[in-house]
């Protein structure tokens, strides 16, 4: 969870991280300025504006200089400066940084992995009502990371987000009543859960719905109903509906088996970087599904998902390497 940031966070679009309650006035020109150009992918300008607005003491500028930094955007890839820009912004009360304080603390990123410490910026966060911090408590006692594993305080934390209106948190409570972790699994609530969440446009809300149809958990098993929820929640951007509407039309389930298609799909999420997604076209290229016969291609591709840990993807380049 660490590294997945939540709906509209930041993960490859910094632009489009949560508003901090910092009121943006008339003197903020310069920082709307930066994230018409993040939306567009402009990171280089977007920085220049950015440093402009946290000169004038804007802590979501900061904070966004940090993302840039954190994940080398129109930058070199710094975590040492994302931690010093994260720390301005927090000592100006910007709650997102305290959470992206404990992120990096939390992941080891410029600096030693401590869950103590994560925890620590993720209750000054949460202190102030900031959601984030809240889920990522819920995390971190759902895990055990810092603390002893406690479903019951993850629960907690995670009903005290949604409370504040986290659609995430809706969503980490149907995973627990789905997997029955402190409470009984209960397949019911665990979907009640989830479209609640995708009522309000959650698309993780919108996959697990899919998932539920695909596999019949809790209702019948609906492939038309799947694929119909699956192509809501990659509309809204999920790169795992995308690569289950991919594995559907590889195999044939629910729909007409049509390997282009399933290319199609795998290529999008392999853009957002999803590894099954990159597992898959190796796949294909290496069974020439859809495509000629290519192994070239096909340990690319599998070599892309087996550096990102993809266990599958490792057997299957040994498997090639043997033959």
């Amino acid at each position: 969870m660490f590294a997945l940031q939540v709906n509209q966070a930041i993960a490859g679009a910094p632009a489009s991280f949560p508003p901090t309650t910092q009121p943006i006035g008339p003197d903020d020109a310069d920082y709307q300025l930066g994230l018409q150009a993040g939306r567009k992918q402009n990171y280089i300008q977007a920085i220049d504006y950015y440093q402009k607005a946290a000169a004038a003491g804007n802590s979501s500028a900061m904070t966004r200089i940090g993302l840039l930094y954190q994940y080398g955007l129109g930058v070199t890839q710094d975590y040492s400066k994302a931690m010093a820009w994260y720390q301005k912004a927090a000592a100006h009360g910007n709650t997102y940084a305290m959470c992206f304080i404990g992120d990096l603390y939390g992941q080891g990123l410029g600096v030693t992995k401590d869950y103590v410490q994560a925890m620590t910026w993720f209750q000054k966060a949460a202190e102030a009502r900031n959601t984030l911090g809240m889920l990522r408590i819920g995390w971190l006692y759902q895990s055990g990371h810092g603390v002893v594993q406690d479903y019951h305080q993850a629960m907690t934390w995670y009903q005290k987000a949604q409370a504040y209106g986290s659609t995430d948190a809706m969503c980490f409570i149907g995973e627990l009543y789905g997997q029955g972790l402190g409470v009984p699994q209960d397949f019911q609530k665990a979907m009640a859960w989830y479209q609640k969440a995708a009522l309000a446009g959650n698309p993780t809300g919108m996959f697990r719905i899919g998932w539920f149809y695909q596999f019949g958990r809790g209702v019948p098993r609906d492939s038309q109903q799947a694929l119909a929820w699956y192509h809501k929640a990659a509309a809204a951007g999920n790169p795992l509906a995308m690569v289950q509407i991919g594995r559907m039309y590889q195999s044939g389930n629910g729909v007409t088996q049509d390997y282009q298609q399933a290319m199609a799909w795998f290529q999008k999420a392999a853009a957002l970087g999803n590894n099954n997604a990159m597992l898959g076209i190796g796949l294909l290229y290496e069974h020439g599904n859809g495509v000629p016969v290519d192994l070239d291609k096909a340990r690319e591709w599998l070599e892309k998902s087996a550096k990102l840990g993809n266990m599958l993807a490792k057997n299957e380049l040994a498997k090639l390497s043997n033959e």
